[in-house]
C-alpha cells in the first residue's frame, strides 16, 4: 500500500526539481527519484551523505519507506528521517533555501517522520505481538502513535494477565504499568485472586492469616464473616462464647453476643434475663439488658384511636406511638404489627427487630417466631435473622427445641440452628410433648419417635394424641377401639374401649358398650365400668377436686375417686363438687344441695354457680343476679350476663360494666365486649371499635378515651 504522504511528497519534488535546475548529484538523487529509479537515487544519496545529510537523509527515507521497491525497510526510513531531523537546525539558512529547491523543508522532513511513524504503527498493529508493540514504543516518538501503541500494548499485557488469572500476573501488571487505563479493573482482580489464593484451604486458620497479613484488603471484611460463620456453624451459646474469646477483634463479635442472647433467653421474663446477666457477666451491653429487665416486667396493652394502633404500659403511659395499622400482644417481648400487606414485628422500645418484611407471621415462641413469604415459611430468631429461610410449604412453632416442617409433601424436622434435625419421610408431624412426637407414615398409619428420630413405637396405630404430661399415658386408637400408651411406647391397655376421656384429676373414663368407669394412668380399672354411656359424658364426667359426676339410668350422681358415692343419682344435673353447697339441678331447675345431699336453697333457678366465698351467680330466665347461702338476693336479677372478676363483677345490659358487691358502678355501661388480659387488667373494647383497660385490683382506669382526649 503507497502511503499518500510519501506519493505527494514526490510529485512536489519533482516540481521543484524542473524548476529548480541545480547541477549537482544531489539535483540527480532527486530527479531519480522522481522516476522512481530507487537504485540509481539510493546510490546518489549515499555519496552525498556526509556533506548533505538532512536532504539526504530525507531522500533515504523516503526510497526505504516506499513498498515499491526492494529497499522497503522501516526501520532504515526512521534513521534517516531521523538523520534529517537532527542536523536540520544547524543547517545556515542559504543551505536551507537550496535543499528547499529539492523540497526540503522543515514541513516536509515533518511530514516524512509523521509518515514513517504512521507505517511502523501500522506495522506493529499487523503484527500483534507484544514485542512489536515494544519495539515501536522504544523506537519511535510521534506522541499519538506512541499513546495508542501503549494502550495497546497495555491491553494485551492485561489479557495475558487475566487469562494467568493469579495474583502474581495481576501485582506484576501494576507494577510495571502503574498508569495503564486497567489499574483499576487489575487491582479488583488482585485483591480478588489474592483472597482466594490465600485463603484456598478454607481453614479459620487462613482467613486470619489472610487478615493479618493483608489489614488494608477489601476482603477483610470477608474474612471475618467467615471466620464468624464457620467458627459458629454449630450455633450454641458455647460455640459464640468460642468464637467471642478467640477472634477479640472481629467486627462480628457483637453479633455473637447478642447471638447468645437471643439463643439464652428465649423467654423474656425478669428470672430468666437476671439468670443470663449472672451467667454472662461480661456481656458487653449491660444497660440494654438492664433496660429489657424493666420492659419484660412491664405489662403492655394494644391500643387503637380507630385509624392507627400503639400500646400503653401498665401503668396507663402511651409506650409505642399509635402509627400501626394493626398490631398483635407481645410475646417474648415481641410484637408483630401490620403495615399494608405485610407484617414485621417490633420489640418493647416500638423498633423493628429487622428491616424484613413477610406476608404473614405467628407470635414468637420460645425465642423463634415462624413467617411466612411468598408463600412458603422460614423461621426467624429473636434479633430478626433468619435460622431458616422461607422454603418450606409449612412449619410448626418450637417444640422442645425441634419444629416439624413440609417440604414437597413430606414432614421432617428442624432444629433451632435450622439444620435437618430429623429427615423428611413423614406424610404427617405435629409437636414434640414430653420428648416424643406423633407421626404419620407412608401407609397413613401412625406412630410415636423420639427427639433422635427413632421410632418408639410400630406404625400401625389410626390416631395417638400428643403427650401432656411425663406421668400420664396418651389414648391410641386401632380399628376404631381405644387403648392407652406410654412414653416408651409400651402398651397400657389393649383396645377394649369404644371411648376413653382424658385424664382428669389422674383418671380417665373408659367406655365399653353401654357402660363407663374409669383407668388410672396405669391402665388399671379403679372404678368399675357400671355408669351409662353417652358421648356427653366424655367432657362432663371428669375429676375435679377429687370429685366426678356420673350419668345412672338418666340422673346424674357425684363420686369420689375410689369410687364411693357423695351424691346419688338422683339430680338432673349436678355442678362442681366442693363448697358447702352445691348446684344441683331437678324439674329442669337449679337450687343448692348441702353435702349430707339436704337441699338448702329451692330449685328455682334456670342458672346455678358455684359458691365463691358466701356469693353465687344466679338466674332466672334470662337475668342474672346474686345470692348468698341463705339464698338471699344480694343483687337484683336484672342483668343479661355477669360472671366474676375476683371479687368485682362483670355484668351486661345493653353493654358491658363492671359493678361491686356493692352495687356500685366502677366501669360504665358502653362497651361491647370485654376481655381479661390477666389476673389485674380487663380489656374493654367500645362499640366505636377502639379499646380501654381497667385495672381490677386498684379498680381504676389504666387507659381510657376520654383520658386521651383531655
Amino acid at each position: 500500500m503507497k502511503n499518500p504522504l510519501l506519493s505527494f511528497s514526490i510529485v512536489s519534488l519533482a516540481i521543484l526539481l524542473i524548476s529548480a535546475g541545480l547541477p549537482s548529484r544531489l539535483e540527480k538523487a532527486y530527479e531519480a527519484l522522481t522516476i522512481y529509479d530507487y537504485f540509481k537515487a539510493k546510490n546518489l544519496f549515499y555519496k552525498s551523505l556526509k556533506n548533505d545529510s538532512v536532504p539526504v537523509g530525507y531522500g533515504l527515507s523516503v526510497i526505504y519507506s516506499r513498498s515499491d521497491n526492494p529497499f522497503t525497510q522501516i526501520d532504515s526510513a526512521h534513521k534517516y528521517i531521523n538523520i534529517s531531523q537532527e542536523k536540520w537546525e544547524a543547517v545556515d539558512l542559504d543551505s536551507r533555501i537550496d535543499y528547499s529547491s529539492v523540497g526540503v523543508d522543515s514541513l516536509s522532513i515533518s511530514n516524512q517522520a509523521y509518515a514513517v511513524d504512521s507505517l511502523a504503527y501500522l506495522r506493529a498493529e499487523q503484527i500483534m505481538e507484544i514485542d512489536a508493540w515494544y519495539e515501536f514504543i522504544n523506537g519511535f516518538d510521534n506522541a499519538v502513535f506512541r499513546a495508542k501503541a501503549v494502550e495497546k500494548r497495555n491491553e494485551m499485557v492485561f489479557r495475558l494477565a487475566k487469562v494467568e488469572n493469579t495474583s502474581i500476573a495481576f501485582a506484576n501488571f501494576l507494577l510495571i504499568y502503574p498508569n495503564a487505563a486497567q489499574v483499576v479493573e487489575a487491582e479488583k482482580l488482585y485483591d480478588s485472586r489474592n483472597f482466594e489464593e490465600r485463603t484456598a484451604s478454607k481453614t479459620l486458620q487462613s482467613y486470619q492469616a489472610f487478615i493479618d497479613s493483608f489489614p488494608s484488603s477489601p476482603y477483610v471484611p470477608d474474612a471475618e464473616e467467615r471466620i464468624y460463620t464457620m467458627a459458629t456453624t454449630g450455633g450454641k451459646a458455647q460455640d459464640y462464647l468460642s468464637f467471642i474469646e478467640t477472634f477479640t477483634r472481629n467486627p462480628f463479635v457483637d453479633l455473637a453476643w447478642r447471638r447468645i442472647y437471643a439463643s439464652e433467653v428465649k423467654e423474656v421474663n425478669a428470672e430468666s434475663i437476671a439468670d443470663f446477666t449472672l451467667s454472662y457477666p461480661d456481656y458487653p451491653f449491660m444497660r440494654e439488658l438492664k433496660q429489657e429487665f424493666e420492659l419484660a416486667v412491664t405489662r403492655f396493652y394494644p391500643i387503637t384511636d380507630g385509624d392507627y394502633w400503639g400500646f400503653i404500659n401498665d401503668k396507663g403511659e402511651v409506650a409505642i406511638d399509635l402509627k400501626f395499622e394493626w398490631v398483635e400482644n407481645f410475646s417474648d417481648g415481641i410484637a408483630m404489627i401490620g403495615e399494608g400487606d405485610e407484617v414485621c414485628f417490633i420489640d418493647k422500645e416500638g423498633k423493628e427487630i429487622s428491616k424484613e418484611r413477610f406476608t404473614d407471621g405467628f407470635a414468637f415462641n420460645k425465642g423463634f417466631a415462624v413467617v411466612e413469604k411468598n408463600d412458603f415459611f422460614g423461621i426467624i430468631n429473636r434479633i430478626g435473622e433468619f435460622i431458616v429461610e422461607p422454603n418450606y410449604d409449612d412449619i410448626g412453632e418450637n417444640s422442645e427445641g425441634l419444629f416439624y416442617a413440609q417440604k414437597n409433601g413430606l414432614f421432617g424436622y428442624l432444629n433451632e440452628v435450622g439444620e435437618i434435625a430429623i429427615p423428611f419421610v413423614y406424610v404427617d408431624a405435629l409437636d414434640f410433648h414430653q420428648g416424643v412426637a406423633v407421626v404419620t407414615d407412608s401407609s397413613g398409619s401412625r406412630g410415636l419417635i423420639s427427639k433422635e428420630g427413632s421410632p418408639i413405637t410400630s406404625f400401625d396405630y389410626d390416631w395417638i394424641e400428643s403427650f401432656k404430661s411425663i406421668e400420664l399415658p396418651v389414648r391410641f386408637r386401632q380399628d376404631g377401639l381405644f387403648g392407652l400408651l406410654n412414653r416408651g411406647g409400651l402398651i397400657l391397655t389393649d383396645t377394649l374401649y369404644q371411648a376413653l376421656g382424658d385424664f382428669s384429676g389422674g383418671l380417665a373414663l373408659a367406655a365399653s358398650g353401654d357402660y363407663y368407669g374409669f383407668l388410672n394412668a396405669k391402665g388399671d380399672t379403679v372404678i368399675d365400668l357400671i355408669y351409662s354411656y353417652s358421648p356427653s359424658a366424655l367432657t362432663s364426667s371428669k375429676f375435679e377436686n377429687g370429685y366426678a359426676k356420673v350419668f345412672q339410668k338418666g340422673k346424674v350422681g357425684v363420686i369420689d375417686s375410689v369410687g364411693v358415692k357423695a351424691f346419688p343419682a338422683i339430680f338432673e344435673d349436678v355442678g362442681i363438687y366442693k363448697g358447702n353447697l352445691v348446684p344441683v339441678k331437678k324439674r329442669g331447675k337449679w337450687g343448692y344441695s348441702n353435702l349430707d345431699v339436704n337441699l338448702a336453697i329451692g330449685y328455682q333457678y334456670s342458672y346455678a354457680s358455684n359458691f365463691c366465698d358466701s356469693l353465687a351467680i344466679v338466674a332466672d330466665g334470662d337475668l342474672y343476679g346474686v345470692i348468698d347461702t341463705l339464698g338471699k338476693i344480694k343483687i337484683p336479677l336484672v342483668f343479661a350476663s355477669m360472671e366474676w372478676l375476683d371479687t368485682l363483677l362483670l355484668v351486661q345490659d345493653t353493654a358491658y360494666g363492671i359493678i361491686s358487691l356493692a352495687q356500685d358502678t366502677l366501669v360504665p355501661f358502653e362497651y361491647e365486649k370485654a376481655t381479661q388480659i390477666d389476673d389485674k387488667v380487663i380489656q374493654l373494647k367500645r362499640f366505636t371499635g377502639t379499646y380501654d383497660y381497667y385495672d381490677l385490683r386498684k379498680k381504676q382506669f389504666l387507659r381510657r378515651e376520654e383520658t386521651l382526649a383531655e
